[in-house]
């Protein structure tokens, strides 16, 4: 996706051909409004969310279809900052003002289900770690995961300190990396959320990403690990 002055156009990532382009009115307007603009854009598979508004005022969103750019739905602004793709035509998004999460459908907005999320105060999607069935989510007091499909509950794992800071979540499916707290590594079975391994730092650690196997952790301000 690339945002120029007054459109956003979507590229096919094999080919660099345009998708669909969409046109934002960037002019400067009557009254001294503002100006028109993107706020944030965010691929979610089926459908492109576009965050647009003026300074100053409220952020409205629009859902494009990822394939020719026609509207699919509105929304009230800002999910490009706190929603995360979950695949199988679903997202999901942290609402920090509700304390929830919110599982929707790519192709029209519809609602799926909800799940509290007791003492949560960030909207960063990080805390999320998406496999092809389960949402796992760091909470200030246990990890837990949700099925993607019902948002039934798998399993929850805490552990001591509680509450902390949430921390963000890597997974592959097989197993999950959290913080225990800032200079703990903790390795999860990702299907049952049990403790596989645990390991303390000196200094205070980041989870970066995974890929596929591998998981990137930074320690401290210069060094970096890498798991298998």
């Amino acid at each position: 996706m690339i945002v120029h002055d007054g459109r956003v156009d979507v590229l096919d990532i094999r080919t660099g051909a345009a998708r669909c382009t969409f046109l934002f009115a960037t002019c400067s307007t009557v009254g001294g409004l503002g100006r028109l603009s993107v706020r944030g854009i965010q691929d979610m598979g089926e459908v492109v969310l576009i965050d647009h508004g003026r300074e100053g005022d409220a952020i409205k969103g629009v859902a494009l279809d990822a394939e020719d750019g026609t509207q699919r739905w509105t929304y009230a602004g800002g999910l490009t900052y706190n929603t995360r793709d979950l695949g199988q035509g679903r997202m999901v998004t942290i609402d920090h003002a509700g304390g929830e999460l919110i599982v929707r459908k790519a192709a029209d907005g519809k609602i799926l289900w909800r799940a509290e999320l007791k003492g949560l105060d960030t909207n960063d999607p990080t805390i999320l770690g998406v496999s092809d069935d389960l949402l796992t989510v760091d909470t200030p007091a246990e990890v837990i995961a949700y099925r993607i499909a019902d948002g039934g509950v798998a399993w929850r794992t805490s552990f001591e300190g509680a509450p902390r800071r949430p921390g963000s979540v890597l997974t592959n499916g097989q197993v999950t990396y959290v913080r225990g707290d800032e200079r703990t590594l903790i390795k999860l079975d990702a299907r049952t959320g049990d403790v596989l391994d645990r390991r303390r730092f000196t200094e205070k650690i980041e989870l970066e990403v995974m890929r596929d196997d591998l998981a990137k952790v930074s320690v401290g301000l210069k060094h970096h690990l890498v798991i298998a």
